[in-house]
């Protein structure tokens, strides 16, 4: 199997807890996996991913304690859920 990034834009590796926040207002602390300029990927832990809280197409928040300018007011919309690992991009682009 051979899978190819085929990303415009480099991704920044960013690793730290990060807290989610759904349309439905419920929070969970993620995993922050990378970020580049159009979007974000994050690990749910197992539960959240096995309960679907998390779908595709939904618009998430996403704060950070250790970096408040890092995510600012962004909005973002779930674009592929493969277990854990979820990718979203930025509302707008």
């Amino acid at each position: 199997m051979c899978r190819l990034n085929r990303r415009f834009r480099n991704r920044s590796q960013q690793a730290g807890k990060v807290l989610l926040i759904t349309q439905e207002g419920r929070e969970f602390e993620i995993n922050l996996n990378d970020i580049s300029e159009n979007g974000v990927g994050f690990d749910v832990p197992i539960g959240i991913a096995r309960a679907k809280v998390v779908t595709l197409g939904e618009e998430v928040r996403i704060r950070c304690s250790w970096n408040s300018r890092l995510f600012g007011n962004s909005r973002f919309v779930v674009q592929n859920v493969q277990g854990q690992r979820v990718g979203a991009k930025k509302r707008g682009i």
